[in-house]
């Protein structure tokens, strides 16, 4: 075996090891011992999936071989991002540099490299700027890559935007907002259906059309989730019973179910009674949900 060989011999790159390598280069100027220390003191872009040891066990390889295990190992399409989200930073970074610059421009870029857990201060200067920089916010929030922690922000900034807009309480970041929601990331979407309760009675009208549009999707789904999370009423929970009523919705049992949980703020024995025997004819739905709704009635009726 001879030497180029042995290179390739190290005993690692498996998923984590690649996103290692393009974390160290990205946001570490391609150094295993700024990227270590910054580990070990748990800074707020640490991914929870990199152990200290594995990264240190890599920057041993690295020292062992005297090379760059990023330039040696990492496949092209991975060094191809690791170069488009160096080129993010230099954009970012150039914002602070040209004097035509806005302050705006600078505000949001004070957003997404902020290493700030909670960045208050931030925060509180884009909402200082009010609606006129709601654009921008929500080309944040539809940004794709900026989700992605090997980018600038490490998948934080769509979060803080979403907070931003939930406080300026612009109408037209809605509609964006709700589609940020996928149900892929908890705290995202978590993020995004506060934000979506700031609106009141707005976010309200918006996800009951988005709740009944057909065909029913997955958007349906998230428009109950977000409903559920905003101040009950009986308004939410004839609508939530209409669509149960639906004879479709036996087809798409999680969006029952999430419907179901809207319908606690019934009033009227009527349609109490008739949520019980709808519940009843569909298959699948959380029965124990069902069941402590209806004691919730008897016993606020007692």
């Amino acid at each position: 075996m001879n030497e180029d060989s042995n290179k390739f011999s190290i005993p690692l790159l498996d998923n984590v090891d690649i996103e290692i390598l393009m974390h160290k280069d990205v946001h570490f100027s391609s150094n295993f011992s700024i990227m270590l220390k910054y580990y070990m003191e748990d800074g707020v872009g640490s991914q929870s999936e990199f152990s200290i040891k594995r990264i240190k066990k890599l920057m041993e390889h690295s020292d062992s071989l005297k090379e760059d295990l990023s330039e040696i190992l990492l496949p092209e399409e991975a060094k191809l991002k690791v170069e488009d989200a160096k080129k993010m930073y230099l954009d970012l970074r150039e914002v602070y540099e040209k004097g035509s610059s806005s302050k705006m421009s600078i505000a949001i870029s004070d957003l997404i490299l902020t290493e700030e857990e909670y960045p208050e201060k931030e925060i509180e200067t884009i909402v200082s700027f009010g609606k006129q920089i709601t654009a921008l916010l929500i080309d944040l929030i539809k940004s794709d890559k900026l989700y992605d922690p090997i980018y600038p922000g490490y998948g934080r900034a769509p979060l803080f935007a979403a907070t931003c807009l939930g406080k300026i309480e612009d109408e037209k970041a809605i509609a964006p907002l709700f589609q940020g929601i996928k149900g892929e990331n908890f705290f995202v979407d978590e993020a995004f259906i506060l934000a979506l309760t700031s609106f009141k009675e707005k976010a309200e009208e918006f996800l009951l059309k988005r709740v009944k549009h057909k065909p029913f999707s997955k958007e349906n789904e998230h428009a109950a989730i977000a409903l559920t999370s905003l101040k009950e009423s009986e308004k939410i929970s004839k609508e939530c019973l209409n669509l149960l009523s639906d004879p479709e919705i036996k087809k798409h049992v999680t969006l029952a179910n999430y419907l179901i949980l809207g319908c606690s703020m019934l009033k009227s024995k009527e349609d109490q009674n008739k949520f019980q025997e709808i519940c009843k004819l569909i298959p699948g739905i959380m029965k124990h949900e069902v069941d402590m709704i209806a004691r919730r009635w008897l016993k606020s009726k007692n």
